[in-house]
């Protein structure tokens, strides 16, 4: 039987112009495939593995896709596509701005970005370093961190422990469901979108303006020492608290009596520049 399933595997290697490519193909699989391991001892294994070692120049463009398996990369120059369906993706610098990286039940790690488009569903979550451009991410019950980002960022994360970012330098547009975005430091002007999660920005630097929508889900917003800005945030059964820095009023007057729908106006630090805008339905708001 070993013999068959080797037989049955062949690899096809084409060119046409510049395009180089390289297909596995595998014959009959039908019956089981993969191994049982019972008390640590593997009581019957069927399966084929294959793998590539290819050498080319740094600065071409790649395409690449595996299934059932890994891709491992060192640094990289050109364009990329890579797509990696029960395995992992581990890279190291990809330098070029257009990457578009694709991973199904498994991980990626990528050193450090030019810019990339990223879609990744379950698994063990996306990991990269700097990137000097602009990041599109799009997540499904799983995780993303990335230390920083130069360029625009979009994220769009629906379940999973959600998104990280260090350091954001350009404008953050986030969509979440069902999990969370978190920033650490913000260094530009973000619009985010949550429901049934969490919108948590530990440090908004001086000038930067918020804007957020929030429904069932925690929005916290911290902001640097020397931050001054307006605010206006409506909440609808839930509450707003703030520290020292903050000077807020309630429409109204916070004598009006209890209502479902509060609307507060004020000031962050000694105003200025800044504008935040915040609308929460059925949870809380807080700034620090």
């Amino acid at each position: 039987e070993a013999q068959k399933l080797l037989d049955d595997v062949s690899v096809n290697a084409t060119k046409s112009g510049d395009l180089v490519a390289y297909k596995t193909n595998m014959g009959d699989r039908n019956g089981n495939w993969g191994s049982n391991v019972k008390n640590g001892k593997t009581i019957w294994r069927r399966e084929v593995k294959t793998y590539y070692t290819v050498y080319m120049p740094a600065s071409y463009s790649l395409t690449a896709s595996q299934q059932y398996g890994n891709i491992n990369m060192e640094d990289f120059d050109g364009p990329t596509s890579l797509k990696v369906q029960y395995g992992n993706l581990i890279a190291g610098n990809l330098n070029n701005s257009n990457n578009y990286i694709s991973v199904q039940y498994g991980k990626a790690n990528v050193k450090d970005m030019g810019g990339a488009t990223v879609k990744h569903q379950y698994g063990g979550g996306f990991t990269a370093g700097n990137v000097s451009g602009s990041l599109s991410l799009d997540a499904q019950y799983t995780s993303a961190n990335v230390a920083s980002v130069k360029g625009a960022t979009s994220v769009k994360h629906q379940y999973g422990s959600g998104t990280t970012i260090g350091s954001a330098g350009g404008a953050i547009n986030a969509n979440v469901q069902y999990t969370t975005i978190k920033v650490n430091n913000l260094r530009a002007n973000l619009t985010s979108r949550a429901q049934y999660g969490k919108v948590l920005i530990d440090n908004i630097e001086a000038g930067k303006d918020v804007d957020v929508d929030a429904q069932y889900s925690t929005v916290n917003l911290g902001f640097a020492s020397n931050y001054g800005g307006e605010f206006d945030v409506r909440t609808q059964y839930g509450s707003f608290s703030y520290s020292s820095n903050v000077t807020a009023k309630r429409s109204g007057g916070e004598d009006r009596g209890y209502s479902s729908n509060k609307d507060y106006t004020g000031q962050i630090g000694k105003g200025g520049d800044g504008k935040v805008k915040v609308s929460s339905q059925y949870n809380s708001v807080t700034f620090k």
